[in-house]
């Protein structure tokens, strides 16, 4: 089954969207905290390096390479986990990565940070978490988004790598056995053309064999005509 001329390009645009997810979360990890020292923040650069890379990979793999294709699973799966993590820390452990990220903004601010912490008279910086925890709530719903998204591009490269994959090699046993049945072909038209040859030739022998024959009784029954005659 020849693939279908849809495919390639569905695969690149979900390479695109493999682009933009992952220049988006560096960046989204860059405002929640600069330079990121937190799981989340550090988590979100790791996973945009890989999608950044998987996305030179995929548009490869959408020219029908396996290799690209294999690679390209890997690297989606490796993504669509991370972050499916991620998004599961964001709904069910949300206060904890506030609790976390707020603490280290703290720290940079105050050098006794630790020391009020133990004392107890630590000073919060309240607007500093609310805006964390607002960037947290809406960002979460968005990863939820870019996962279903990558699980479709998954599917999509699936579909390629099994179903409608050709390689090269198929490609050229294809015009090999194309080139010998139009030989084969070549061949049955020349073996029926000797035969029509041979019959026309046998043909004409036929005739050329009756003709004298033919000749021979006219000139019989003339010259019996004119005998009786005299």
């Amino acid at each position: 089954m020849r693939h279908k001329p849809i495919l390639p390009w569905v695969m690149r645009f979900f390479s695109v969207l493999q682009l933009l997810t992952g220049v988006g979360f560096i960046i989204y990890a860059l405002i929640l905290e600069s330079p990121p020292k937190t799981a989340i923040p550090i988590g979100l650069i790791i996973i945009g390096i890989i999608a950044i890379l998987s996305f030179f990979v995929g548009c490869v793999g959408s020219c029908y390479k396996r290799w690209c294709l294999s690679l390209y699973l890997m690297l989606g799966t490796l993504v669509t986990l991370a972050e499916l993590g991620i998004v599961l820390s964001l709904f069910f452990n949300l206060d904890n990565v506030v609790d976390n990220m707020s603490n280290y903004q703290l720290s940079k601010q105050d050098a006794d940070f630790q020391t009020a912490v133990e004392n107890g008279n630590a000073t919060w910086n309240w607007s500093r978490e609310s805006t964390v925890r607002n960037a947290l709530e809406i960002g979460r719903w968005v990863f939820l988004v870019v996962i279903i998204l990558q699980l479709i591009g998954l599917i999509v490269a699936i579909s390629m790598k099994t179903c409608c994959y050709r390689t090269a090699e198929d490609y050229e046993d294809f015009e090999a056995q194309a080139q010998e049945a139009q030989s084969n072909k070549a061949q049955a038209e020349a073996v029926k053309a000797q035969i029509q040859m041979e019959n026309l030739k046998q043909s004409i022998g036929k005739t050329s064999m009756k003709s004298p024959g033919t000749d021979s009784g006219s000139n019989f029954y003339a010259s019996s005509s004119r005998l009786y005659k005299s």
